[in-house]
């Protein structure tokens, strides 16, 4: 039984490498949350006002902790899956906004508590405690605009504009290589 999570920023491939890394394997993809997350489009489509009024940045990150949460839990419970995106990269995205200004000190707070509360579940399930392998994709910023661009896709969550790119902030810019949360697990990630 293994699991394999796949990272980095978004249109940096990594459904492409969780769909080929799980055909190669026999294994399932757990997709991340995004066609079915009621908040993203709100996120992205919502004047800066309105996101600020609306803590949809918190309420974003409190969506994809809970799925992330849900997925790994299920993937680790079944053995041999691929994840797209997982709960050990989900801090990072929290941090930005909070260092941002779009989470607030409290909210943040609140947020690590959920995080702690959960990567703890996690370090006690009997059958894992930690990703057998999280592979972190990286490409520079201009190579994943044309990706986006490559699928053909309309929303603004796929084609960012210069507001959208200022609202995703260093990690879809940089990636998430300098700054990490160490993860409560007894194995390493």
């Amino acid at each position: 039984m293994s699991v394999i999570c796949v990272g980095g920023m978004i249109g940096i491939g990594k459904t492409s490498v969780a769909e080929l890394l799980a055909k190669e394997l026999g294994s399932d993809v757990f997709y991340e949350s995004v066609d079915d997350n009621p908040i993203l489009p709100l996120f992205y489509t919502a004047s800066p006002e309105e996101i600020q009024a609306k803590r949809y940045p918190f309420l974003l990150q409190l969506y994809f902790l809970q799925t992330r949460f849900a997925s790994i839990k299920e993937a680790y419970k079944q053995g041999d899956n691929v994840l797209d995106r997982s709960i050990y990269e989900d801090w990072y995205f929290a941090k930005v906004n909070h260092d941002l200004g779009r989470i607030s000190s409290l909210e943040m707070q609140v947020y690590e508590g959920l995080l702690d509360e959960m990567m703890r579940e996690i370090d006690g399930l009997p059958y894992r405690k930690a990703p057998d392998l999280m592979v972190y994709l990286k490409a520079d910023f201009e190579t994943v605009l044309h990706r986006i661009g490559l699928r053909g896709a309309i929303s603004s969550r796929t084609r960012p504009s210069s507001s959208t790119t200022a609202r995703c902030g260093p990690a879809t810019t940089t990636g998430c290589t300098s700054t990490t949360r160490p993860a409560r697990s007894s194995s390493s990630t």
